[in-house]
């Protein structure tokens, strides 16, 4: 069965403060340890081991990712490499409507804050996540 994965974008706007810095230094390559596994609306985090396919999205600066839409097989696991083309950290959250609208409020409010969730990546500028 497919099904459609809209994609989403939460940037982070990279204004040249201590706490948008300690941001991206606090962000990189996720551990393997530690990542929760909870079944959420879109899936759940899935087993390296178990990869079907790896689907690269490309982001800019103008905050849209490329392609905007993918398709997966439900109960595959697929592997999401994010490019980030732009010139500045950005992040990708999964998430259904009202939790990226959350995410984003939060975010405006504590643009520092630390998350290292599976459906989390944040990418500095130049770099693949």
């Amino acid at each position: 069965m497919n099904m459609m994965l809209g994609v989403f974008l939460v940037a982070v706007m990279a204004v040249q403060t201590t706490s948008v810095l300690a941001h991206d230094d606090q962000h990189g390559e996720m551990k393997g340890s530690g990542i929760k596994k909870e079944q959420k609306p879109w899936g759940i985090a899935g087993d390296a081991e178990k990869i079907k396919s790896t689907i690269t999205l490309k982001m800019t600066d103008n905050m849209r990712f490329a392609p905007d839409r993918i398709e997966v097989v439900q109960g595959e696991t697929v592997k999401l490499s994010i490019k980030n083309d732009g010139k500045m950290m950005h992040e990708m959250v999964i998430g259904t409507r009202q939790e990226l609208d959350e995410h984003a409020a939060r975010m405006l409010k504590h643009p520092g804050m630390e998350h290292h969730e599976p459906y989390m990546a944040h990418v500095p500028a130049g770099k693949i996540g």
